[in-house]
Formats: structure tokens, sequence, C-alpha cells
């Protein structure tokens, strides 16, 4: 019986010198190693370079609804002194079933 005890135990403890030695050989992160700098310096400059990116479409968004308002205002033309804006041919004084 006692020997199957100092035998267990001697298994469990070969096992968990093997997990030890397991994750003290694993690899280190990139992230956590000394040259971490490397990966923030790439961060900033993935960042940069959207923000500018942004800034480009939203400028040339701006343009475009820009042009658009103009071009809209030119084809529907403001109204002048003397101008028609109704419908041709109807009396602006009468309602939907044609009452005056």
């Amino acid at each position: 019986m006692m020997i199957g005890g100092l035998l267990a135990a001697g298994a469990a403890i070969g096992a968990t010198g093997a997990l030890v030695k397991r994750r003290r050989s694993q690899p280190t992160w990139e992230e956590y190693a000394a040259d971490s700098t490397r990966t923030t310096t790439d961060a900033h400059a993935l960042l940069d370079s959207a923000k500018s990116a942004m800034d480009a479409g939203v400028d040339k968004a701006s343009a475009a609804a820009s042009a658009a308002k103009d071009r809209t205002s030119d084809l529907i033309g403001s109204p002048g002194k003397g101008q028609n804006t109704g419908p041709t041919g109807t009396d602006k004084t009468a309602d939907l079933n044609g009452r005056v």
C-alpha cells in the first residue's frame, strides 16, 4: 500500500515538473518582448494613416455635397419676383377639390 502511494506521488511530481518545463520553454509573446516599441510604432503609423485617409474622405464628401447642392439649386432655380412657382395652369387660391 505504501509503495502505491509513493508511486502516485512520484507520478504527480513528475507531471508537475513536465508542465513547468513546458511552460518555461514556450517562446514569449512579441508584445511583451524587449523590442515592443516596434509594435506600438507600427500601430501608431497605421492609426495616423487611417486618420489621414478618413480626413481626405470627409473633405471629398463635403466637396461633393457642396457641388450637388449648387447644381440642385441651379436646376430648381430660386423664385424671382413675379414668377409662378406652382404647376402651370393652376389657380393657387383653389384647394385640392378645385374650390376657390
